[in-house]
């Protein structure tokens, strides 16, 4: 209770000195005391001066709310997605610092397949060693090589594959079955 009771009356100080700005979430142009706008600004942000910005304050707990600076960069920080050619789907969930993959390039990658219903199907995390292979040299299925060009070291990245660049209208019984949407989350470690 004591923990509560200080930012809680902290947040209600600011309140009434900003007349209510907190409450509204909206800010006035000018205050009659004269003070600089900043407070107001500070209130303006944080939808509940408990919660903090992006959060407001709902029955007994701060949970996302509607400050809109908080969403842009929220936006900001969501996913790199783009869809290639044939209809595969990259996501970089996030971009590395190191060599990006070119064709040619051997690359040492962690990975988890699944289906579109999130079965997994295969992963080298469970088996406990990263995957090598030559990109672009045919040694994995059509879209898993073109989902790690342009990846770099470091980087997360989630690859869609449709079943055309996947493995057909076949698929690979029994764990993958046919005409087979496949998603994989790839670790780039190395590239060589």
């Amino acid at each position: 209770m004591r923990t509560l009771s200080i930012p809680l009356a902290f947040g209600l100080a600011l309140s009434t000195a900003c007349g209510g700005a907190a409450e509204t979430g909206k800010t006035r142009a000018s205050d009659p005391s004269g003070r600089p706008p900043a407070v107001e600004g500070l209130i303006a942000r944080n939808a509940d001066p408990m919660c903090g910005a992006g959060f407001r304050w709902a029955s007994d707990k701060c949970v996302p709310g509607d400050d809109e600076r908080a969403a842009a960069a929220d936006k900001k920080k969501d996913v790199r997605e783009r869809k290639t050619e044939g209809g595969l789907l990259v996501e970089d969930i996030n971009v590395g610092t190191g060599r990006e993959v070119r064709a040619g390039d051997i690359v040492k990658l962690h990975y988890t397949g699944t289906l579109a219903d999130g079965v997994v199907f295969d992963s080298s995390r469970s088996q406990g060693t990263p995957f090598e292979f030559r990109v672009g040299q045919g040694q994995v299925i059509k879209g898993f090589d073109r989902g790690v060009l342009g990846m770099k070291v470091g980087g997360r990245r989630k690859v869609t594959i449709p079943y055309q660049l996947g493995y057909g209208i076949e698929g690979a019984p029994p764990r993958i079955p046919p005409k087979a949407t496949l998603v994989f989350d790839l670790d780039l470690i190395d590239v060589m």
